[in-house]
């Protein structure tokens, strides 16, 4: 009697196929692995195209003046009446030194302000820094004028120029010109008239309350910050609050109103 072994060729061939079909999907499985390795795990530093990164301590607040990425030897500028070594205000003397002048040569020196809302009518004074030391560190100081009058900062920008035009008054000494500056809300106005005669009209927009008095010098370098230059014409005011204490600065932002074109 003889035998055929056909069916057991064939089940041979059938499983030596099945193995060579895996061993093509194992390849094809490690080929995609390899295809999808870097795009599931992107390269080290990369930042997604519609991603935001804020560094630490920046700010989405459009008020804020950028700080400068240019090094500068200078000492740092504090706002002014910075207390110093956590104490209080400085001296009487030291305040009333604040150059009471203006310039007519420079163009658009504010010497007058009007602010109907918290009755101020005083006269604008061009004032400069003073120097002060903590800790045998020097820093500069915008003195603050003495009497019913606020003080422009002479290197602040002129009214009607792209800048920052920075004015601060006392709260609660030498005729307390802007004790009230805290009140002042979105929408309220002021008036500010230059050594031509021209006026000026501003509109508030923003208002900040500043830890100050206490604080690391850190904070109050960076408080500073308010009053440096912008590429936006605006006007900045500065003053203490609260009235007994003085602890914090009160920031007011104020932007030119837009004329009608009929006037």
């Amino acid at each position: 009697m003889s035998f055929h072994h056909p069916p057991q060729k064939g089940r041979a061939k059938v499983t030596i196929g099945l193995g060579l079909m895996v061993i093509g999907l194992i390849v094809l499985l490690a080929a995609a692995g390899l295809w999808l390795i870097p795009t599931l795990n992107p390269p080290q530093g990369f930042e997604p195209p519609n991603g935001t990164s804020l560094a630490p301590g920046s700010s989405l607040n459009p008020f804020i003046p950028q700080q400068s990425t240019q090094a500068t030897a200078e000492p740092p500028i504090l706002l002014p009446e910075t207390p110093i070594d956590g104490g209080e205000l400085p001296s009487f003397a030291a305040a009333s030194d604040a150059p009471s002048y203006y310039n007519p040569s420079i163009p658009g020196q504010p010497v007058r302000i009007i602010i109907s809302k918290i009755n101020v009518d005083a006269a604008v004074h061009r004032i400069g820094l003073q120097t002060l030391f903590e800790d045998g560190q020097r820093y500069f100081q915008w003195a603050v004028p003495s009497g019913f009058a606020v003080g422009w900062h002479e290197t602040s920008a002129t009214l009607g120029q792209p800048g920052n035009t920075v004015l601060n008054g006392h709260n609660n000494i030498f005729g307390e010109v802007f004790r009230d500056l805290v009140d002042l809300e979105f929408g309220d106005t002021l008036t500010l008239y230059d050594n031509t005669g021209k006026t000026y009209t501003y509109e508030v927009q923003q208002q900040e309350v500043l830890a100050e008095s206490s604080q690391p010098i850190s904070v109050r370098i960076e408080n500073a910050r308010w009053i440096e230059t912008t590429e936006d014409e605006r006007v900045t005011l500065i003053s203490c609050w609260p009235y007994a204490t003085n602890a914090n600065r009160v920031i007011v932002i104020a932007r030119p109103v837009v004329q009608s074109a009929g006037g």
